[in-house]
């Protein structure tokens, strides 16, 4: 392959002369893309897996999904939960930091999502029943919140999202949230902070490192109430 273009946000442009295709060149020769601040890794690639994953396209695991298995879902699933799926493409610019002084001069990094329209139906039929609805990580809640502002998550859709959210919006897609504890200057902590009220997230993190929680991606999760 030859790179054609450097683009400002770090990205590359690859014109590929392969025989095989990108992917299969990848998954046979490639190493597995973790974040950069995991070192040294040396166990079994399946751990940096969903238990739930099926298409290829992203660029890290939602970490959040990492805390399954079947068994806890079929646990899950006994005591009356119900599951629906949606596919977003994790990009690199997740791992970005945010530079700007005030958070919302930020240029966030646009990723592909596809919310289906089983989970669109699923979501409504809960809502119809008074039942909550939980993302489980970011990248479920920015896909939600994407469709929710186009069409009051009413339709499926898919296509690039650049939503941004942080700190003095409404999130109106979902009740609660699963997810992990997230790198400081992050759009992902931005969003955790939008979520729960700039002054109770203070105070979760506050916890969480004075109780040595483990953070990022191998890390603790927390189940967070929406008071946006």
């Amino acid at each position: 392959g030859v790179i054609e273009e450097k683009h400002h946000d770090g990205a590359m442009t690859m014109r590929w002369y392969g025989r095989d295709s990108v992917i299969d060149f990848m998954q046979n020769h490639g190493i597995l893309p973790l974040p950069p601040y995991i070192k040294k890794f040396e166990g079994d690639p399946g751990r940096y897996q969903t238990v739930y994953a099926k298409i290829p396209g992203a660029s890290a695991a939602p970490t959040a999904g990492l805390h399954f298995n079947q068994e806890i879902m079929d646990e899950l699933r006994n005591l009356g939960c119900d599951f629906t799926e949606l596919t977003l493409h994790v990009g690199p610019g997740t791992f970005k930091s945010i530079e700007q002084d005030d958070v919302r001069d930020y240029q966030i990094h646009g990723e592909w999502i596809n919310v289906p329209a089983d989970c669109v139906k699923k979501i409504s039929l809960a809502r119809t029943n008074g039942q909550p609805i939980i993302c489980v990580g970011t990248t479920a809640l920015r896909s939600l919140e994407t469709v929710e502002r186009l069409n009051g998550l009413n339709k499926p859709w898919h296509g690039i999202t650049n939503i941004y959210i942080y700190p003095g919006q409404k999130i109106g897609s979902c009740d609660y949230l699963l997810t992990n504890f997230h790198l400081p200057y992050s759009s992902l902590l931005v969003l955790v902070a939008a979520f729960t009220g700039f002054d109770l997230y203070k105070k979760m993190y506050d916890h969480a490192i004075s109780g040595d929680y483990r953070f990022f991606s191998f890390g603790d999760c927390m189940l967070l109430k929406n008071n946006s």
